[in-house]
């Protein structure tokens, strides 16, 4: 149902961009461009942060049961607000669409200004204003023959649909960086959020300035994205940058009572001779910690606890674990090395807010790039079909290939195919290289596009319109 509901959406995008083509001067496009592009990828960065919060509010909007906090497994935040809030909004946001005229006054004063500036025809202005609804489906094939044809339109489709791949990647951000770091859940999604806000209000500042600056070709735009690539394209690795990962007896660390030299990862298992007969379960996951010697356990059960006790009103202390040595265990998971975390989430903060600022930037030149790659007939079409290449091979393909990246990984399962634990440095590093082979072939593609590029889309088709004369 989202799905089909983003799918219905996907005219105001398609239509959009050829809208401001069509009614902004060269000098005024690509400033609207960056305002139009700045709106959309809030709606993706502030999610982040609406997202952070609902994370924070239990499913029912009312009081969690006693001792379910948005820290333990049992918790259930508002998913389900969502999808329901931005759908009212986009509602909404269709009713001014239905006023606007079937073309704007300004039109036919920037199609004449393109005329006059080599960038379109008389034939293409006479199509432009005059093609009637059966003319513009009798054209459908050969439009898409002529598309086709176009070898630097298909590896620019190519190079953003395979950047589209690593950008899909980004919504598990949330969840990979609270392990790496140890940050919950939803303060990561919030400071992920206002990063990417800011970047992206930035970027595509710095992106429309340039724009309307310079008023660059369709050539020298894609010369520009191409630039900005090259420079962020290390950008992936700086998650490579992680503090040590939980030490979980039986997961990746050995039990105590286990010699390092009989244990490795291979033979992962819960399940050692302190715990055998205690039937433990790995239904929920409740990590204790031996503070002594840093190892956590999955569950009391698992560090074979007898007895325990209530401090402070909330937190559970563990006596009598057959598994730890330890007098004692706390509940939770054992903390990261705080100086550790700190120097690198800021290393991490600091390199994605410059890496943001630079890639985001680029955005309004690579949608110029598009708009003049293409006689000025074929803007709608091109936009058509740079939405369902690089969505159908990009935004759809990403996230099962990460997903099943993640998956993979997993080394203890829990009830209905989600998971409790990862080999997290493997995983880390596979995600890693994958998104940055993405980035590097999408590049390629890029830099291909700009040697291809034509200096005027007017002249693009000259030989297949005269190869289909004779």
């Amino acid at each position: 149902g989202i799905n089909a509901e983003y799918g219905i959406g996907t005219p105001r995008q398609v239509c959009g961009m050829t809208y401001l083509d069509e009614v902004m001067t060269k000098k005024k496009l690509g400033p609207a461009i960056a305002v139009t592009n700045i709106i959309t990828l809030l709606g993706f960065t502030v999610s982040f942060v609406f997202g952070a919060y609902l994370l924070t509010q239990y499913v029912t909007l009312g009081t969690p049961p006693d001792g379910v906090t948005p820290g333990s497994g049992h918790w259930v935040g508002a998913w389900w607000m969502g999808y329901l809030a931005p759908g009212i909004l986009l509602a909404l946001t269709g009713i001014p669409l239905i006023l606007f005229p079937t073309q704007m006054p300004a039109a036919k004063v920037v199609l004449q200004e393109k005329i006059d500036n080599g960038e379109a025809s008389e034939q293409e202005k006479d199509s432009e204003l005059n093609r009637s609804l059966k003319e513009l489906v009798k054209d459908m094939i050969p439009t898409l023959k002529r598309l086709m044809q176009n070898k630097a339109l298909l590896f620019l489709l190519a190079g953003e649909a395979l950047n589209n791949i690593f950008l899909s990647s980004m919504p598990y951000d949330t969840k990979l960086l609270s392990k790496l770091f140890k940050i919950s859940i939803s303060q990561t999604g919030m400071l992920i959020g206002i990063l990417r806000t800011v970047g992206t209000i930035v970027g595509l500042g710095i992106g429309g300035a340039y724009m309307g600056k310079f008023n660059p070709s369709g050539r020298t735009c894609l010369l520009y994205v191409a630039v900005t690539q090259l420079i962020t394209l290390p950008g992936p690795l700086v998650t490579l940058l992680h503090c040590n990962p939980d030490n979980v007896a039986g997961v990746s660390a050995p039990y105590p009572n286990t010699p390092s030299t009989e244990w490795s990862e291979i033979n992962r298992n819960l399940t050692n001779m302190c715990n055998d007969n205690c039937g433990c379960s790995t239904g929920f996951y409740e990590p204790v910690c031996d503070l002594q010697s840093n190892l956590t356990y999955f569950s009391p059960c698992h560090a074979g606890c007898i007895s325990s006790y209530i401090t402070n009103g909330t937190s559970k202390i563990y006596q009598n674990c057959q598994c730890s040595g330890a007098n004692e265990l706390v509940s939770g998971a054992c903390p990261a090395d705080e100086s550790c975390a700190t120097k690198k989430w800021i290393a991490f903060i600091t390199q994605q807010l410059i890496g943001v600022i630079i890639f985001i930037s680029h955005y309004p030149a690579l949608n110029v790039a598009y708009l003049r790659v293409v006689p000025e007939i074929d803007r709608s079409a091109t936009q058509g079909m740079k939405q369902f290449f690089t969505r159908a091979f990009g935004f759809l393909l990403g996230p099962i290939i990460f997903g099943a990246i993640i998956d993979s990984y997993c080394v203890v399962w829990r009830g209905g195919g989600s998971c409790w634990l990862y080999d997290l440095h493997n995983m880390i590093v596979t995600f890693t290289m994958s998104q940055l082979g993405f980035r590097i072939v999408g590049t390629i593609c890029i830099v291909i596009a700009w040697r291809l590029y034509p200096e005027k889309a007017t002249h693009v088709y000259k030989k297949v319109d005269e190869s289909a004369n004779l």
